[in-house]
């Protein structure tokens, strides 16, 4: 569908002062994977800001930042060639998964705040392998995730629409 040109410019604008509209009592990493979101679909409308995302990957180390945050990070850094992080971040990820003979997960949570991020494990799976697809689509993650998330299927599909949705973009 097309969308007129001034919602997008508003839509822009507002993500990119994302940091006004988040509620002051979400906890620290909620907040941070809520700016990393934003940061993310600025990217994907053509308004990439690899420094505000650097600025962001560097306000905590790695070990406290939720892997959501750091997937929809790396495609702007990526994109806007900064191997060094992207090399961090793919290498904090092959420690943090989890793999079996055939198949590769990663874990992640928020705690309590889980809710307000409509936070999954299948969720995380597909940011993170969009990701992965982006910036390293050769790597022995990519088949093993893409058989990890095909065999959580039930009936079909994953446990929620975020799921669903998340799952999808990766796949395709």
């Amino acid at each position: 569908f097309a969308v007129p040109a001034e919602t997008m410019r508003r839509g822009r604008s507002w993500l990119a002062s994302v940091e006004r509209h988040i509620p002051a009592d979400y906890a620290p990493a909620t907040k941070r994977s809520l700016r990393a979101y934003a940061l993310h679909v600025r990217d994907l409308a053509g308004d990439s800001d690899p420094v505000k995302a650097r600025k962001l990957l560097a306000e905590v180390s790695l070990e406290e930042q939720g892997l959501e945050l750091q997937g929809w990070l790396l495609p702007t850094l990526h994109g806007a060639g900064d191997t060094g992080d992207v090399d961090a971040l793919v290498r904090h990820w092959q420690n943090r998964v989890a793999e079996t003979a055939s198949g590769a997960t990663f874990v992640t949570s928020y705690g309590e705040q889980d809710y307000l991020l409509m936070h999954s494990a299948r969720r995380t799976d597909g940011i993170l392998l969009d990701a992965l697809i982006d910036a390293r689509p050769g790597s022995d993650l990519v088949p093993k995730v893409v058989r990890a998330l095909l065999a959580h299927r039930s009936r079909g599909h994953w446990g929620s629409t975020q799921d669903n949705a998340f799952v999808l973009l990766a796949l395709d």
